[in-house]
């Protein structure tokens, strides 16, 4: 009698049944990574595999081979002992109550995966398992479920290893590394998206003005911040449009050479901009541009920064100005220094009608600065 290819595949579909109702739960399932939601892991998984254990006929009396460690090792291996625990349990005390022959070789196959998928979460973490990972572990797996054959009689032993060694290891082994796979996918998606509303709320919370821009200058992330700075009437109102939509076109076309200058460069820059919106008023924003970059190194957009200076300014302005009695009166002329972020910047008093001069003091730093002037500000 050999074991049927057929009948031992037909109990693979829990595994879909598993990763549906997985994804089905997933808005009030807590995070696999807290305790309960380790429970919770183990406790479904272990149901899963009751229900596949529960549709394996037997092959013979107290004898049953189903799919039950693919699942059992993969509750180890992405939920830890927890979670390895509890699928075990549900497994070893449906086990037990089929009774047979097979009770305490079925149980030792349950410990023994259990084992291997614990070993596994402590040696590589849940989600680090590469491809190779995953053929190494659905390997051990698979021995391991060779290894429970020893507790069966030695006059039965053979008999039933050579019926049932070619679809039953085979299939362990695939199924394993399935499993495996797609339960490491849908954690690192899940882990993605509890990341990226992290970073949403965090980019929410600025009181800076924080955007996205594609190559092309459109707005592809915005906070509300951006919103108010600009004077539109929402961040989601201004994805798609362009600084050409809030700024004089004079104004928006030196934006967007500063943001072409930047992508040609490769680099991180930080700009004092004068600003004038299409409602009249004037301000400055100091801006720092970062090109942002794909997994493959390519720069795809630009990441930029705002915050509005122009209060900083306004005292800058008055105390120029009672500087500039001073020293007209002393006849002293006084160097005056300015601090901006990781940069000094040496300002050289002079007459009113001679053009500023200024010296960029810096030590080797990855943000290069560039400063706007206009007439106003002399």
């Amino acid at each position: 009698m050999q074991l049927s290819w057929q009948e031992l595949i037909a109990t693979s579909s829990v595994l879909s049944l598993f990763l549906v109702v997985w994804w089905l739960l997933e808005p009030w399932v807590p995070p696999i990574s807290t305790n309960f939601g380790k429970m919770i892991y183990g406790a479904l998984l272990g149901l899963t595999t009751i229900l596949g254990m529960s549709m394996a006929p037997d092959f013979i009396q107290g004898f049953k081979f189903d799919l039950r460690h693919a699942l059992i090792a993969s509750s180890g291996l992405f939920g830890g002992p927890i979670s390895a625990i509890f699928t075990a349990l549900f497994s070893i005390v449906y086990r037990i109550s089929l009774g047979g022959a097979g009770v305490i070789p079925g149980i030792l196959g349950i410990l023994i995966t259990a084992v291997i998928g614990c070993i596994g979460y402590f040696l590589a973490g849940a989600t680090k398992y590469n491809f190779s990972g995953s053929i190494t572990f659905s390997v051990c797996v698979t021995l391991g479920v060779l290894a429970s054959f020893f507790a069966i009689d030695e006059s039965l032993r053979y008999a039933l290893l050579g019926a049932v060694w070619a679809p039953f290891l085979t299939l362990t082994f695939c199924t394993t590394l399935v499993t495996a796979l797609l339960l490491r996918m849908d954690l690192s998606r899940r882990e993605a998206f509890a990341m990226n509303e992290t970073y949403a709320a965090m980019v929410e919370s600025l009181p800076d003005s924080l955007n996205v821009k594609d190559l092309d200058g459109h707005f592809i992330v915005v906070n509300e911040a951006t919103a108010r700075l600009m004077r539109a009437e929402s961040a989601n109102e201004m994805i798609g449009r362009t600084d050409f939509d809030y700024y004089p076109e004079e104004l928006a076309r030196q934006y967007r050479q500063d943001e072409l200058a930047v992508i040609r460069a490769e680099e991180t820059k930080l700009i004092e901009q004068r600003v004038t919106f299409h409602s009249g008023e004037k301000g400055w924003l100091s801006t720092v541009k970062v090109p942002m970059r794909n997994g493959k190194g390519e720069i795809i957009g630009l990441t930029t920064h705002n915050r509005d200076i122009t209060a900083q300014y306004s005292g800058k302005s008055h105390y120029q100005k009672s500087e500039s009695n001073t020293n007209s009166k002393t006849k002293l002329k006084k160097p005056s220094y300015k601090l901006s972020y990781n940069r000094l910047h040496l300002v050289d008093d002079a007459p009113s009608n001679t053009p500023q001069s200024q010296r960029l003091c810096s030590s080797k730093g990855m943000v290069n600065s560039v400063y706007h002037m206009d007439a106003e500000e002399k």
